[in-house]
């Protein structure tokens, strides 16, 4: 069965930087271990995305479609992944800024300014060149990836989207009828933000409860 735009699908996925072969990601711990990349605190496990959410980059995100459960290598170009360099995101910052943040800047460094994560490009004098530029801007970007399967259940919808959205390892939901009792505490604004989504990704959902 081919995949279509709103269809959720089970991915394993490993993204590389096409001029060096650098892993920038993956959620293969196989991998993660056979390139000495393996973190203890990182979560490896398949990833549930809904295809033309947004939930990967567009270029990944639009190359499902059509393709059936198997394993591709997909080839992205910068306009379709992490963008292109933009000189506008180059940023004199003084010197003082760095002082009052107790940061030495050295070319290379990464750094958060006023809530811009960014990087040390040079050092000269009382001013720092910093690179406002997503890290992978400018890069044409290789991921190989396996669609374990396309996902029909509610239930697994539902879980793979809430651990993909809050960042979760695990969720508890029970499936009535189409209605969704999620055990789990949060905001209300967060509650309201995230029933919209769902509803929105799995429209047969009636009604959707947190509770405690």
């Amino acid at each position: 069965m081919a995949i279509k735009e709103n269809d959720f699908i089970s991915v394993t996925y490993t993204g590389r930087i096409k001029d060096n072969n650098h892993i920038f990601d993956t959620n293969d711990i196989e991998v993660a271990k056979k390139n000495n990349i393996y973190n203890p605190k990182q979560t490896y496990e398949e990833e549930v995305i809904c295809v033309s959410k947004g939930d990967v980059v567009k270029g990944l995100d639009h190359s499902f479609i059509g393709k059936e459960p198997s394993e591709y290598t997909i080839e992205i170009l910068p306009e379709e992944g992490f963008g292109k360099k933009s000189t506008q995101l180059f940023q004199l910052i003084p010197e003082k800024v760095f002082r009052e943040q107790k940061i030495r800047p050295m070319p290379g460094l990464p750094i958060t300014i006023n809530n811009m994560p960014g990087t040390v490009k040079t050092v000269s004098g009382g001013r720092i060149l910093v690179d406002f530029n997503h890290p992978l801007a400018g890069k044409t970007i290789l991921y190989e990836v396996k669609i374990n399967k396309i996902i029909t259940s509610i239930k697994e919808k539902a879980e793979g989207y809430l651990k993909l959205f809050l960042g979760l390892k695990q969720v508890n939901i029970e499936v009535k009828d189409n209605n969704l009792e999620v055990k789990l505490k949060l905001p209300e604004n967060i509650q309201e933000v995230t029933k919209t989504n769902l509803k929105e990704r799995i429209p047969e959902v009636n009604e959707i409860t947190f509770k405690e």
